[in-house]
């Protein structure tokens, strides 16, 4: 992941966005991260993950709530998309208490390396 990264910031062929660290305003502690990717026509992907020690206190759902309103009301996105596993529930509670629907299945996918 980090040489993908390495790849995008030298302008050279990239296959996930930007990450973006989670902590407290005035902290240093790292409570998360967030992974952006262009999913193309103006639908943007993005992964959230909270440490394990750090889960039950509504991160989560902060940063999904911020990150979303970032992205549309900046006219950077027109649709967001969050990918969440089936059998995890602690996931889909945050995204329902951000205001989120869902929207699908995926039942199909190419795996993270350009393919399609």
């Amino acid at each position: 992941m980090i040489a993908d990264w390495v790849a995008g910031r030298r302008t050279e062929t990239s296959f996930r966005g930007p990450a973006l660290a989670m902590v407290q305003s005035g902290q240093s502690e790292l409570i998360g991260q967030l992974e952006l990717g262009d999913n193309g026509a103006d639908l943007v992907e993005f992964v959230c993950g909270v440490a394990p020690h750090q889960r039950g206190h509504g991160y989560a759902s902060a940063a999904v709530v911020s990150l979303a309103r970032w992205l549309l009301q900046g006219g950077l996105a027109m649709e967001i998309e969050l990918r969440i596993g089936e059998h995890s529930i602690a996931s889909q509670r945050a995204v329902a208490k951000a205001g989120s629907l869902a929207a699908g299945t995926v039942v199909s996918h190419a795996p993270a390396t350009g393919a399609s």
